[in-house]
């Protein structure tokens, strides 16, 4: 353990046994993280989404319903939040209390602010996730421990579909890029990206932690490129595949792979468009830690191999 904390401090961390100690919220070795906040008082909220990506789904209105709602079909597979069964009538949650109810899973009802908890925050505004969780009807039957057996997913249709169409815009191709991308939202509701202007909805997310910064999931995406059936360029496709991927592989550990392989952890426009939505996150985070750097022994003994950035 000793060797391991002197090569960690060649890279300038702090104490090696600092990384699991819940002392030290943010250490410096920290590149993306799970991050540990207290849970609310009606429960279920050790995992929650950012409020941002319901407005980001809820940037256009479904061409295909679904489900008898006009929305996109991943959002109730995603989330869960308070209006879900106003937007999704069919939906089936085993859940039976609603954001304007407060009924906390112990069958007690919270309807006001109290010591260290904001009603609105807790019960009004926050969004929930429901992917890889427990949402059928009979959940409490079967699982009374509260267990939960879902499967996680490694790789899947969807995610291929979009690499894919990463592939074919990156190439030149962005015409077959659209194609490809059009398939996956169309398995959800979606109409094609030329046909957006008859269906798109103004959202934008105003959010409180950056002086009311706003972020438009229409105008900061890229999409108008692509209305009327026109074909933008390579970057506005990889705008666009950004907040569309982020729709289709939500919660599902793809995101930090994605941001590697674009490259755009030190684009200024994208930090910025972080900065908007979610500020707390790109206050902690640091751009360099996007990679872990190369072992000091390798370069050293290697006159033509280069440290990576930053370090």
């Amino acid at each position: 353990m000793f060797e391991i904390q002197n090569e960690a401090s060649t890279y300038g961390w702090e104490n090696y046994y600092d990384y699991t100690n819940n002392e030290y919220t943010v250490p410096s070795q920290s590149m993306w993280r799970w991050k540990f906040y207290s849970a609310g008082p009606l429960g279920w909220s050790d995992y929650n989404s950012e409020v941002w990506l319901l407005y980001a789904f809820k940037n256009e209105k479904a061409k295909y319903p679904i489900n008898d709602s006009e929305w996109d079909e991943r959002i109730p597979a995603s989330l869960f939040y308070a209006d879900i069964f106003t937007d999704f009538p069919e939906h089936v949650q085993w859940q039976t209390w609603t954001a304007t109810e407060g009924t906390s899973t112990s069958g007690g009802t919270v309807t006001t602010d109290e010591p260290g908890f904001s009603y609105a925050d807790w019960v009004e505004d926050r969004v929930y996730i429901n992917k890889y969780t427990a949402q059928y009807e009979d959940y409490q039957e079967v699982n009374s421990d509260n267990s939960e057996g879902t499967n996680n997913r490694i790789f899947r249709l969807g995610e291929i579909m979009l690499d894919y169409a990463e592939c074919l815009a990156q190439t030149g191709d962005i015409t077959e890029a659209v194609n490809v991308l059009n398939e996956v939202r169309n398995r959800a509701g979606l109409c094609n990206l030329g046909e957006r202007q008859d269906y798109k909805v103004e959202s934008v997310y105003t959010n409180p932690d950056t002086d009311n910064s706003t972020v438009d999931f229409n105008d900061d995406y890229g999409y108008a490129a692509f209305e009327n059936s026109q074909i933008g360029t390579l970057e506005d496709f990889m705008a666009v595949l950004d907040i569309e991927d982020m729709k289709e592989t939500a919660f599902e550990c793809e995101r930090v792979i994605d941001l590697r392989r674009w490259g755009i952890s030190r684009d200024d426009s994208f930090l910025q468009r972080v900065k908007k939505r979610s500020y707390k996150y790109y206050t902690n985070f640091n751009s360099v830690r996007a990679w872990v750097p190369m072992p000091t022994d390798d370069v050293n003994n290697n006159p033509n191999l280069e440290q990576l950035p930053g370090w």
